[in-house]
């Protein structure tokens, strides 16, 4: 059992997961009964210990909306409020975690954050709340004017200081809920302009858009690398019922309207606008508000539920703009007719989300501060009444000055539920679903949808919204390549990230006698001309990368002059100072660097085409039961990444190649994984222990360097049909394969793949339309049905189709002389992954007279061409020159720049072409032999010494 997750192989046996992907041999051999008979395991059996702990009945029927789910799994949130430190400004830490930052005021809030952490987490506790910016003190403005408060990008000390926070989560096992605003936002006391006069940001659509666009979404997509380990959620407001004039407490020690208390439906309309943003970010992250009481969420003692579904998409008109769980707070001042110790959850008639107490004292009626010493609970009794966590006011007592601020109750309550309920708040990080199945909560009755004593009112229309003359610029916050007046000529102004003060000038908003600050010019079209023969087909030419076509211009990179053949991965950890390592990097840099100024936009890089570079348990690599990746080969993956993120060049990575049954007698090591594709147990150690932690590993590059996965580069070279491979060693372990043996690990990987994150692409290297295409004979044995057929799971198919082209194959199974139609296969993009620098009839310096191969690709309609191969030095021939390539990059960069820019942006694509009609069926791929299906679990037979308990997931299982 490899997972450091604090699970058996025992309990994964009794929860039935025996079954799943990452359950599959080598893990948990012996409770999976995998062993036969006569084996010698190395654990004896025990008896399986309960998946949970004992649901109170009063929760039964309750127990799905009860709890939360973190990674697929129910969670109790046993924790305290953070709130805000003692060394910072109030509402200011963000600013002050930044581990570039050396001032003492920096040093010492990042000890203190950290030691908090630390102590949360050795008390038992599994989650925090942390306030962001509760004032508005913190945030950026435009040119600085507060006066304005158009709010500008977050700061690259934010940015920092969120990652910081969220590190410390992972790190500790402690999920952060960011709370951003509070009901000081519009409670001045007189400390100055910046502080909580913020009423713009609820009242004036110019103002809450700037805030939106261009401070929230920015810090969003900075937590999405810590969605499944440390970020909780966002919480838009703590009791912004403070500020309205239905319940608030709230004053304007200036006097002026900045201050002033707003309409209930205000509160709701930013509350709908956040939610939907977030959401449209990242749809796996959650969503809450921090009610002041019962009396704001709920259908008793004549209270309304002020945060439903209906009341706020009413109040903004966002349909995803709703909350993912209710967090209501207490303090024994409100009465026993509003407490959650008095009155189970069921009592508020809300149950269609879990509840959790955002905030209660250490003294909660009818308990003391030190109840703990008779072994009474209030944490535990929140959870008998069915609630789905607790955060204790406050932490920091020094922050508060008050003994009732004292934290010692809440790390005592903390401590006690670990210790009696660790399954429920133990926080998990894995792919393993929940163990438990309770039912599904039944029908809710039906409840009025909160109505505003004011009607929800409407943004005006954009072209109609009259801002001051200082405004009537275009604005364009985006790293993305394109301009105001593109999106507005491609009638973007509408969408949701081009509400003001986004692209004021270009989309109309100026209104009559302003000043704009840029003059209005013809606007560009939105791309360059379609060739007629690919108007029907625009669509599927082109990948798609954040939502808009891109044109794939690069080069083969493969591998470099530095390292071994393959191994590339394993010497570019920045914290690696050998020469090799240090070479490498260097070289990969400049190679980057080079892509990149001569208008490239990607490139296709080869992690273990012959797998000497795969880690094997043991070092026995006669087994060759695959390991998980090493710190060196992750790190690796990153620096790539980040080198593409860095220079907006988009990373193809290939996996394997053909050259792995390729032996050329230089060890065990390099060229002997027939077993891969033909022994499932091999086989699933690499996609359990190898392949998903390293995909994992780039999700955070997603929207900005990841292209995709390549499962092979010209698999049909080990194939008995078409193959070329062979082995000097005279062993099976580099025998030839058949067909349906590379079809089935391409569907393993692509499901692999999509399973860990469905944005992701999956690709093949096809050596030549001789295998995919439905001309000349020919059939396209990557289809979606043939893959299905060999691997039998059916998200296990490409997301593009890549193939490779030489001279030597002539001129019928040419990509220069065919348009893409010619080969009958219309359901994805074509890119063309290898080339060589003058294809059939280009010459070498074609390119002098004005003929460029990459533009005859896109007017043939393929999606992109990667040439081969940029490292002349690695090949010792004149065919590998580089120049030709480079030449037609920066060709297609100056005439195509909408289509080869990589964008990271949010905006859809451009295009508005047609979807392709249907494509006349071909019949699926039939291999001469029959796909072969892994015999069922429970009678693979191994050899003792694999009868262990390997778990490599670090879930909580």
């Amino acid at each position: 059992y490899p997972y450091t997750d604090g699970y058996t192989c025992q309990q994964q046996a009794g929860w039935g997961q025996c079954g799943q992907l990452w359950m599959q041999p080598p893990v948990c051999m012996h409770s999976c009964g995998r062993c036969g008979t006569g084996t010698n395991p190395t654990t004896a059996p025990v008896a399986l210990p309960p998946a949970s702990p004992t649901v109170p009945s009063q929760c039964s029927t309750n127990s799905t909306n009860q709890l939360l789910q973190h990674n697929g799994r129910p969670i109790f949130l046993s924790g305290v409020n953070v709130a805000w430190g003692p060394v910072a400004p109030f509402g200011q830490d963000i600013n002050f975690l930044d581990p570039l930052c050396s001032s003492t005021t920096c040093v010492n809030n990042r000890a203190y954050f950290t030691t908090m952490f630390s102590t949360i987490a050795a008390n038992g506790g599994n989650s925090l709340r942390f306030w962001l910016h509760p004032d508005g003190s913190s945030l950026p403005v435009v040119g600085g004017d507060y006066t304005a408060r158009i709010i500008d990008v977050p700061t690259a000390a934010q940015l920092a200081g969120l990652r910081f926070v969220l590190q410390l989560g992972e790190t500790y096992k402690v999920l952060v809920n960011f709370c951003l605003w509070s009901f000081d936002m519009v409670n001045d006391q007189g400390y100055g302009i910046q502080y909580g006069r913020w009423n713009k940001v609820l009242t004036n659509s110019i103002v809450r858009n700037s805030y939106l666009s261009n401070w929230l979404r920015p810090m969003v997509a900075a937590a999405i690398p810590f969605v499944s380990s440390s970020l909780l959620s966002w919480e838009v407001f703590n009791e912004p019922e403070g500020m309205t004039t239905k319940w608030g407490w709230t004053g304007c020690a200036s006097g002026t309207s900045d201050c002033a208390k707003v309409d209930i439906v205000d509160i709701q309309r930013l509350a709908n606008l956040v939610a939907s943003n977030v959401h449209t970010v990242d749809s796996r992250m959650k969503v809450t508000v921090g009610s002041w009481s019962y009396q704001a969420l709920s259908y008793v003692n004549g209270a309304t539920n002020i945060w439903s579904d209906g009341s706020l998409q009413a109040a903004g008109g966002l349909a995803n703009g709703v909350l993912d769980y209710y967090q209501v707070h207490f303090y024994n001042g409100f009465g026993n007719n509003w407490s959650p110790l008095q009155h189970p959850v069921a009592f508020w008639q809300a149950l269609d989300k879990p509840h959790v107490i955002g905030e209660l004292p250490n003294d909660p009626t009818p308990y003391s501060t030190n109840s703990y010493q008779s072994g009474s609970y209030f944490y535990e009794k929140l959870l008998q009444n069915c609630y789905g966590g607790s955060w204790g006011w406050v932490y920091c007592a020094e922050c508060g000055g008050s003994s009732s601020f004292d934290k010692l109750p809440f790390l005592k309550n903390m401590l006690f539920i670990q210790s009696k309920y660790p399954a429920l708040v133990t926080v998990s990080s894995g792919p393993s679903p929940p163990p438990s199945s309770a039912p599904s909560l039944g029908p809710v009755a039906p409840h009025p949808t909160f109505t505003s004593t004011r009607s929800p009112s409407v943004a005006p229309a954009k072209s109609t919204i009259v801002p001051s003359a200082g405004l009537c610029s275009d604005n364009y916050p985006y790293t993305d390549g394109y301009t105001c007046q593109q999106q507005a000529g491609w009638g973007q102004c509408g969408q949701l990230w081009m509400q003001p003060p986004v692209c004021m000038h270009s989309c109309g908003r100026c209104g009559t006698g302003t000043n704009p600050t840029t003059a209005p010019v013809a606007l560009p079209p939105a791309s360059p001309t379609v060739p007629s023969q690919c108007s029907t087909n625009s669509t599927n030419q082109l990948l798609q990368h954040n939502g808009r076509p891109i044109f794939l211009s690069g080069v083969n990179v493969a591998w470099g002059p530095v390292a071994p053949f393959g191994q590339d991965i394993n010497f570019l950890d920045p914290l690696c100072s050998s020469t090799t390592c240090v070479n490498n990097r260097a070289y990969f840099t400049t190679m980057f660097s080079t892509i990149a100024a001569n208008g490239g936009n990607s490139l296709r890089f080869w992690l273990h085409p012959d797998g000497s570079s795969l880690p094997v348990v043991g070092g026995d690599y006669t087994a060759r039961i695959i390991d998980v990746p090493t710190a060196a080969q992750l790190a690796g993956l990153r620096f790539v990444l980040q080198l593409g993120e860095t220079y907006k060049v988009l990373v193809n990575f290939c996996l394997w190649s053909f050259d792995m049954v390729n032996d050329q007698g230089y060890g065990i090591q390099y060229g002997r994984w027939n077993k891969v594709l033909t022994n499932s147990i091999v086989r699933n150690s690499y996609l359990s222990n190898w392949l998903r932690p390293m995909v994992a590993a780039a999700i955070p590059f997603v929207s900005s360097s990841l292209l995709s996965w390549e499962v092979f580069n010209e698999p049909e070279g080990m194939t008995t049909k078409w193959g070329w491979t062979g082995c000097a060693s005279g062993t099976s372990d580099c025998a030839k394969v058949d067909i349906v043996d590379i079809q089935r690990l391409a569907n393993l990987v692509a499901s692999n793949v999509h399973t860990v994150d469905s944005r992701m692409k999956v690709t093949v290297g096809s050596w030549s339309y001789q295998a995919l295409s439905y001309v000349n004979g020919a059939t396209n044995i990557w289809s979606d049905g043939s893959l299905q057929a060999a691997g039998g799971l059916a998200n296990g198919v490409l997301d593009y189709y890549q193939v490779h082209f030489y001279n030597g194959f002539g001129n019928n199974w040419s990509p220069l002389q065919h348009p893409v139609a010619f080969w009958q296969a219309l359901d994805k993009p074509h890119v063309i992954g290898e080339l060589p620098n003058d294809p059939t009839p280009y010459s070498t310096n074609s390119y002098q007279s004005g003929s460029y191969f990459y533009e005859k690709l896109l007017q043939n309609c393929y999606g992109g061409s990667w040439g081969w191969v940029y490292c002349a030095e690695c090949g010792g021939s004149s065919s590998f020159d580089k120049l030709p390539f480079l030449k037609n990059m920066l060709f297609i960069q100056s005439k195509y720049p909408a289509l080869v820019t990589v964008s990271s942006g949010p905006s859809p694509p451009p295009s508005s072409a047609p979807s392709l009609g249907p494509v006349a069926p071909h019949p699926t791929f039939t291999s001469t032999r029959s796909p072969s299906v892994a015999p069922a679990k429970s009678t693979i037979v191994p050899s003792a010494g694999l009868c262990s308990d390997n778990y490599p997931y670090t879930d909580g299982y």
